[in-house]
């Protein structure tokens, strides 16, 4: 979102003769833009959750049971075995009612109890449903490589909380957030400070993740070509971000690699690119695989209009030239390629996550060993 607020201020600078040969451009290129709900893709998950409504939630499997019982609780550790919410003969769905919806909810799933292949599953939404932050996700339950997978309820990403309501706000104290990481600039901070929950208040950390700088100039000839656009997010992403704030990137992986720290937020302004990046590069360093984090960094896109509700103050500097968020869609969404761009540049450049950790990040041997005992639990 800090590389918008630099093309408006650059498209501001048009003349208005340039009016109509922008509204050319404009009504040529929107029509290759796709709709951003067809680039998200899904994670591929054992479990499948679906909100039917505040109180309801779905639970789809893929694998076969002949039975299987549901247990729900608030938090990983505090599952209520006495009680079963759900369960099911020969389906492969069940539906969990009567949740209270103040409550972040965690299901453990028991597949064939009464037999000796019985086994056990952790699932959880990773949208929450917050209505005054956008793209609120937690970052637990994809599987690394080696078999192992990230908590739950350890880590999540967003959106700035500068709007947070009353009821997000008891939400947040209910997960007990201890460390809030803020990757904005300070003139947004400054513009947005924000609303931290309370009773406990997180620890506040600003560490500022620079996205790049570019000139009005450059911007105006930007705008006129989507195809630039795209390879200007890539250019602040990997030169400006992997590169240029890797010791951003040490830092926060030292604060989760400590217990008392979390569970951890980490967010930017929209939570799509400042803060897709970091948890791209946190989830590789874990040694979760690439389609996996693409998967989850294309999930911004579903918040598009959220996206779009955010940069409408900026459009009013330049109304005159009739620029709408459709014009802007390339800095909107999140298009799966971009971040296949940025692992294929981490390991063209670094090798692997661990050597861009330990030669880039400054992190040590013991401190990812420390991280990856921290976050990781057997699958």
């Amino acid at each position: 979102m800090a590389v918008l607020l630099a093309i408006v201020a650059g498209v501001a600078a048009l003349g208005g003769g340039a009016y109509f040969s922008l509204r050319r451009v404009r009504l040529h290129n929107r029509a290759q833009y796709p709709d951003p709900l067809t680039l998200v893709i899904e994670p591929e998950a054992d479990i499948l959750l679906k909100r039917v409504d505040e109180a309801t939630i779905e639970l789809r499997w893929r694998s076969s049971a002949r039975t299987v019982q549901v247990y729900a609780g608030t938090s990983p550790e505090l599952i209520d075995r006495q009680h079963i919410v759900a369960q099911g003969e020969g389906v492969d769905h069940v539906v969990v009612r009567d949740l209270d919806p103040a409550w972040r909810w965690y299901f453990e799933l028991v597949f064939d109890a009464d037999s000796k292949q019985s086994r056990r599953a952790l699932a959880a939404e990773r949208e929450l449903p917050l209505k005054s932050v956008v793209n609120f996700r937690d970052l637990g339950g994809y599987v690394t490589a080696d078999g192992q997978r990230v908590r739950w309820g350890r880590v999540y990403r967003s959106g700035a909380l500068g709007e947070l309501n009353d009821e997000d706000t008891a939400y947040l104290q209910r997960l007990g957030l201890r460390l809030v990481c803020d990757l904005r600039s300070q003139e947004e901070v400054n513009r947005d400070p924000d609303k931290l929950p309370f009773k406990p208040t997180p620890h506040y950390v600003h560490t500022p993740l620079y996205s790049g700088k570019t000139t009005s100039a450059r911007w105006q000839v930007l705008f006129y070509n989507a195809q630039q656009l795209y390879d200007m997010m890539i250019e602040a992403y990997t030169q400006h971000m992997v590169d240029g704030s890797a010791a951003v990137f040490g830092d926060l992986a030292r604060r989760m690699a400590v217990q008392s720290n979390l569970p951890a937020l980490v967010h930017c302004t929209a939570g799509k690119d400042r803060t897709g990046i970091t948890s791209a590069m946190l989830l590789m360093l874990l040694g979760v695989a690439d389609d996996l984090i693409v998967a989850d960094y294309s999930l911004s896109n579903a918040h598009y209009a959220g996206f779009s509700r955010i940069v409408q103050p900026s459009l009013k500097k330049v109304a005159r030239l009739g620029v709408t968020v459709d014009d802007l869609q390339p800095l909107l969404t999140a298009p799966p390629d971009s971040m296949r761009r940025v692992l294929a540049y981490i390991r063209e450049h670094y090798g692997t996550a661990e050597a861009y950790a330990k030669d880039k990040a400054g992190l040590s041997d013991e401190e990812i060993a420390a991280l990856k005992a921290t976050l990781l639990e057997p699958a």
